[in-house]
């Protein structure tokens, strides 16, 4: 590589770095929002464990922080789940079990939250996640790329995901209660200020 390409590289690699962004959100107990419905029982949103069974336990998780980027014109390439299983007490299947993952359908509380007032999903975007269904403690991912999407560009309000008819045995997961492992939602975005920079204003950062 000659002296004289060498800028021009760096300059591709500026782009190339600039256009993807990805944006991490692991929020603490006091900005997390999240609780679980227990069918017959109350509220349960100060608890660092969240807990999925069919017709039984719901998990309710709305990442708050998700609001600094809707309605800002962010092209989202892809988003992902990321939730801490523990240690399962039951034997695992020897196929995934299949879950639904959808948008709450209404604003719910924290702190408030029941299986009687439980917010519906909206079924019109639910997504079918696959849990790998072993025993031992481990990071579970969910592709939501499609649901995060309608929340940025205003489709439907951000009113947080809602877990449900899971076929497998109970499981139970990390909330953003828990001192570590908390969820984790990863966003890769691709801003249009960047695609329409020019190149004098893009070399002047240099």
């Amino acid at each position: 590589m000659t002296a004289r390409s060498i800028p021009v590289f760096l300059l591709i690699c500026a782009i190339s770095a600039l256009a993807y962004l990805d944006v991490i959100l692991q929020p603490e107990a006091d900005v997390g929002k999240d609780s679980y419905t227990y069918r017959g029982h109350g509220n349960f949103g100060d608890s660092s464990e969240l807990y999925l069974e069919y017709e039984v336990l719901r998990p309710y998780l709305e990442f708050v922080e998700l609001e600094d980027y809707i309605g800002e014109g962010l092209t989202l390439l892809s988003t992902k789940l990321e939730i801490f299983v523990y240690e399962s007490p039951h034997e695992p299947s020897n196929m995934p079990s299949p879950m639904l993952i959808a948008p709450a359908a209404e604003d719910w509380e924290e702190m408030e939250i029941t299986w009687d007032n439980q917010p519906d999903p909206l079924s019109e975007y639910e997504m079918e996640a696959w849990t790998s269904d072993i025993i031992e403690e481990h990071w579970e991912t969910f592709y939501v790329t499609e649901i995060v999407a309608v929340w940025l560009d205003e489709t439907i309000p951000n009113y947080g995901f809602v877990m449900y008819d899971y076929l497998g045995e109970p499981l139970c997961f990390a909330s953003s209660d828990a001192s570590s492992r908390r969820p984790k939602l990863t966003l890769t975005l691709n801003s249009p200020a960047v695609e329409e920079a020019s190149w004098g204003a893009i070399k002047a950062g240099f």
